[in-house]
């Protein structure tokens, strides 16, 4: 059963403003700083289209969002995002300069690799995957630990395993195009850069 975080993009960026507190912002800017100006870009798993409305529209991009999620489609639709319902399993990644992921790959493990590969295909240049390396769920904080727990079902299972950063640069590692990750502010996540 889908998670009711992913029920309506104003209940998911609000969870996520909480949850991430203030590097909230950190987060979109430090992916930002890496997509130059009039590039294309396909962001998966693309969520309320966060990124490319505060973020890479300023910078004239050719985007396209993809998600599962017919709600955050239908939002996007309705706010000028170009986004389309997508199934990665299934479904082709449109090929662009840039491809970007982030703070999703985690919900598709086991089968984290297959996705990370046909991303890679779909990028003509640079695969950015961003991702949590410190567990929310793990939190001191009893409310943030609760809500990251049962929050991480965006429409097909809930997910239960996380990466740390060990193990997200060693699984970055085994694919030739990996060049350096960067951890972000605060070190909650890690942006892993791929280039062709």
């Amino acid at each position: 059963m889908k998670s009711p975080v992913y029920w309506h993009p104003a209940i998911y960026h609000h969870t996520m403003k909480f949850l991430y507190g203030k590097h909230f912002e950190t987060r979109y800017k430090a992916i930002s700083e890496l997509i130059p100006d009039h590039v294309s870009v396909t962001e998966v798993c693309a969520g309320d289209g966060y990124l490319f409305r505060n973020y890479l529209m300023k910078k004239h991009v050719k985007y396209l969002g993809l998600d599962v999620n017919s709600s955050f489609v239908r939002y996007g639709h309705k706010n000028n995002i170009p986004i389309m319902k997508h199934n990665i399993f299934t479904d082709d990644v449109p090929s662009s300069d840039y491809v970007i992921i982030h703070a999703s790959l985690y919900q598709f493990m086991p089968n984290h690799e297959f996705v990370v590969r046909k991303l890679l295909a779909a990028a003509k240049n640079v695969l950015l995957i961003s991702e949590p390396i410190r567990n929310l769920s793990s939190s001191q904080n009893p409310l943030i630990s609760f809500i990251a727990k049962y929050s991480a079902n965006p429409g097909k299972t809930h997910a239960v395993h996380r990466f740390n950063k060990d193990s997200l640069v060693n699984f970055f590692q085994q694919f030739d195009e990996f060049k350096e990750a960067k951890e972000m502010d605060g070190g909650k996540e890690m942006i892993g850069i791929f280039r062709k």
